[in-house]
């Protein structure tokens, strides 16, 4: 299969099935928020136990007492030199947090969260790759999506434990290596270090491609990991030409997104970058990979061709939007009403872990022009920013809601945390031009979580077929593109107006 090939059926596959592709991919793009859901839990838990203890109460001495030492009234920043006289009692008191009951529940905490996120990485990639697959066989890519997690998730998670052993493997001996030339002169370790980095290159490169065909093979071939490794190696020998087209895609996408990183962190606009990666160059990728281990060509599309101009087309998806929007805050209040329920509780939590300690922080200076003269990076970077933890927070709450709860709790608790110690005036310009519309958008997206939570919760207890799964993932979807538009516009008012009415009423 040339290249032109293999990029042509997952081109078309995301343009006509975008609705039915996409969810899955913003759900799978959801596994870190709820990886961290045990962090978060433990960190609140030791919060909690250091404030009732006072153990908390020398760091805000410290905090005080660097306040003292001249923080500058405009910008924030010291007026005087900030050295180790300044630095050393706040670490000296943060330093003592580190209590062997905070510490095991923070290393608890830390492994249940990779246990977590292996699995939940698994059950992410599983469903994208069903639904590809299904898609480039012109099924409907959500339904095979929610239908192959419970038959692939475990294979994609043990296929990524043994590529992580590999990998710590080939480092492993790439350090004893290292270390055993240091113990006979020092002089060339150094040289052998580099020379076998250069030589592991290859072998770095050639894992990747074999693990690139395996998870396709595990769902194209419905087969076990071990099976889906000899079967991408078997690859190797008998079409060697898809390994090479696959380096040349995947080099290219590489290139592309650093490029694009470079340009977003130029512009300020750095968030974007992972938008593109999770709603474009993902599910192109996987597209790939399918579409060369199947070695399926483009197949002529069967569903009707949209005939409409396209202006009129582009500007139906933000209207269907915001429609799929309102019907779900008409017709889902009790889900609504508890995210921002949510958002309060860790608002209030937030500002009464702080507020005892009369900690207080300046706002800039010159707030008009925090964000530059023209604002176009920042107002990217803070709409894709908010929408993507949006997304995460509603398909993340697939499971039983949880990690919803915590996503709108943590939110809810650094705004909480900065309203405690900004002067209420400067904290009202600064946040709330914009949050009228921000605020709000996030507590639907917190909603529509927790009533996703049901949906997995049914899906789970049988109650609820895996067709009646990806209805509410498309629709959930619709209301997230809704949500979008508030964003953008919310995003908007942040970076262009905001600054200029919190200078306004600050001077």
């Amino acid at each position: 299969m040339s290249i032109d090939d293999a990029l042509r059926a997952p081109l078309r596959l995301l343009v006509r099935q975008a609705g039915a592709l996409l969810p899955l991919y913003l759900f799978a793009a959801s596994g870190p928020g709820v990886a961290r859901v045990p962090v978060l839990a433990a960190i609140g838990v030791a919060v909690a136990y250091l404030a009732t203890t006072g153990q908390l109460d020398p760091v805000a001495a410290a905090l005080q007492d660097l306040d003292l030492r001249g923080i500058a009234e405009s910008g924030g920043t010291a007026t005087g030199p900030v050295g180790p006289a300044t630095a050393d009692p706040l670490a000296a008191a943060a330093a003592g947090l580190a209590t062997p009951p905070v510490v095991g529940l923070i290393i608890v905490s830390v492994l249940a969260a990779v246990i977590v996120g292996l699995v939940a990485g698994g059950v992410g990639s599983a469903a994208t790759l069903a639904a590809v697959n299904a898609g480039l066989r012109r099924e409907d890519p959500l339904v095979a999506g929610v239908r192959g997690v419970a038959p692939h998730w475990r294979a994609i998670v043990a296929l990524t434990l043994v590529r992580g052993a590999l990998y710590l493997a080939i480092g492993g001996a790439i350090l004893a290596l290292a270390a055993a030339v240091a113990a006979v002169a020092a002089t060339a370790a150094v040289a052998v270090l580099l020379l076998t980095v250069v030589v592991a290159l290859p072998v770095v490169v050639a894992v990747e491609l074999l693990f690139g065909f395996a998870g396709p093979a595990v769902v194209v071939d419905d087969v076990d990991a071990a099976t889906a490794l000899r079967r991408a190696a078997r690859l190797a020998i008998d079409r060697p030409a898809t390994y090479v087209v696959l380096l040349l895609i995947g080099g290219a996408f590489l290139v592309g997104l650093a490029a694009a990183a470079a340009v977003g962190s130029i512009a300020g606009g750095t968030r974007a970058v992972g938008l593109l990666t999770t709603l474009v160059v993902a599910p192109i990728y996987d597209g790939v990979r399918v579409a060369l281990y199947a070695n399926r060509n483009p197949l002529p599309p069967t569903e009707p061709v949209d005939r409409r101009p396209l202006g009129r087309r582009l500007a139906a998806v933000p209207r269907d939007g915001l429609a799929a929007l309102g019907r779900f805050v008409w017709t889902h209040p009790a889900a609504n009403v508890g995210g921002a329920a949510l958002l309060a509780v860790g608002f209030v939590a937030g500002w009464a872990l702080v507020a005892p300690y009369d900690l207080g922080v300046q706002p800039p200076g010159d707030v008009g022009s925090v964000f530059g003269a023209v604002p176009v990076g920042p107002f990217v970077n803070i709409a894709a920013n908010n929408w993507l933890v949006a997304a995460s927070a509603a398909y993340g709450g697939v499971v039983a809601g949880v990690p919803t709860a915590f996503a709108m709790g943590l939110n809810g608790a650094l705004l909480g945390v900065v309203a405690s110690v900004v002067d209420r005036t400067a904290f009202l310009a600064l946040v709330g031009p914009h949050a009228t519309l921000e605020l709000p958008a996030i507590a639907v997206a917190g909603g529509l979580g927790l009533h996703l939570g049901r949906v997995g919760v049914d899906a789970v207890r049988g109650r609820r077929e895996a067709a009646g799964v990806a209805g509410d993932f498309r629709e959930a979807f619709r209301v997230l593109v809704g949500l979008a538009v508030v964003f953008v516009a919310a995003a908007a008012i942040e970076a262009f107006v905001t600054p200029a009415i919190a200078a306004a009423v600050l001077g």
